[in-house]
């Protein structure tokens, strides 16, 4: 048995064992979510990567940035541009404890994604029982050593999913929310989508049946853009050019060429695609019949599923981000789709199937464990 395989058995008998307690009503809501994020922390923090993934290389970068003055951190971090992740770099490279950096991540990717189902929940009086089971699916359904290895992406996309949830869910239209909306733009240049996507809301409302579709087309529309980048402004000319690249192979690494060729990568592939699938037809089935501040969630949770479906066009498996910060927010809409009453079939095949697949996704995680890490 590997590391890292012994290591989600040991995080997944926590998260059983915190879901049966929540249950039982033995913890309270707030203390399993404390519990559970800890708990992730101290698993986290344990893990030791090696240095062909890209922790490995975010170490390398620390091991850089030990020596060199604040004034310097733009010139040695992750990017030019990128000044909250590099002093986040910095800091931790000063105090040369690496391990805080995925603990830190994944335990706030995972914290956030467990309080956007504790707190849905308690909004509508539920029972903490379901709160368990959403949180073990929730589990299933995210690549725990993935989001680990990826750091910068998701946890950018996890703050700004937060954001989105206190703005228009809970009304706190406040300081935090803001920062939670700017910090991660910060953190990695893709993050900016996510606030792009909390814009297109309208568009989205007047458009859902067509982006869906439009996703067929996303390989021509980049090679049209492209050919065009001189009218945009810097970031989205950064954006464009960034997928082109990825479309045309251009900045192919050992690690994408790898995954293109793998088994476990195309079966990731299909299985993310299908759950998208379906949640965007339950989207359709349910949508109308909710009150706005969560309509207008679940619009933005649409725009995210819709960008899994388009990074379908890459070689490379783009898309397993924005299916991860999908699953941070589809628990809004599965909670609100098993509150009305008289569920038709469709929605009722389509609620197993979002059981059947978190399953399937959790298999998945202890194949890429075992052979992978």
């Amino acid at each position: 048995m590997t590391q890292a395989t012994f290591l989600l058995f040991i995080l997944s008998f926590i998260v059983l064992l915190i879901s049966y307690l929540l249950s039982r009503g033995y913890i309270s809501a707030k203390m399993s979510l404390v519990v559970y994020i800890m708990s992730i922390f101290c698993v986290t923090f344990i893990y030791r990567p090696g240095y062909s993934s890209d922790l490995g290389r975010y170490f390398l970068i620390l091991d850089g940035m030990q020596s060199i003055p604040l004034s310097q951190i733009n010139y040695y971090g992750a990017g030019k541009n990128l000044f909250v992740i590099n002093f986040v770099f910095w800091i931790i490279a000063k105090l040369g404890i690496y391990q805080l950096l995925p603990a830190l991540s994944v335990s706030t990717v995972y914290g956030i994604g467990a309080y956007i189902i504790i707190n849905s929940r308690l909004l509508q009086n539920k029972q903490t029982n379901d709160m368990s089971i959403f949180l073990l699916l929730q589990f299933m359904q995210l690549s725990f050593f993935g989001i680990m290895d990826n750091v910068r992406n998701i946890w950018a996309f996890s703050l700004i999913i937060l954001a989105v949830y206190r703005e228009l869910i809970q009304n706190k239209r406040n300081l935090i929310t803001i920062l939670l909306y700017i910090l991660p733009c910060f953190m990695h240049n893709s993050a900016f989508l996510m606030v792009a996507f909390r814009l297109l809301i309208p568009f989205a409302k007047k458009t859902k049946y067509a982006l869906p579709l439009l996703t067929l087309f996303v390989g021509q529309g980049i090679e049209l853009l492209y050919l065009h980048l001189n009218l945009f402004p810097m970031f989205i000319a950064n954006a464009i050019n960034s997928s082109y690249q990825y479309l045309n192979n251009s900045v192919a690494t050992e690690w994408g060429m790898k995954v293109a060729s793998s088994s476990f990568f195309r079966l990731q592939r299909v299985i993310e695609m299908t759950m998208a699938i379906a949640l965007l037809i339950l989207f359709y089935l349910i949508q109308a019949n909710m009150n706005n501040d969560m309509k207008n969630f679940s619009y933005f949770t649409f725009l995210i599923l819709v960008a899994v479906l388009a990074c379908n066009v890459f070689t490379a498996p783009h898309y397993w981000r924005y299916y991860s910060a999908a699953m941070l927010c589809v628990p809004v809409m599965i909670n609100y789709s098993f509150s009305i009453r008289s569920r038709s079939l469709t929605i009722q095949l389509l609620q197993w199937s979002y059981i059947f697949l978190s399953l399937v996704m959790y298999s998945l995680n202890v194949w890429s464990a075992y052979s992978s890490y």
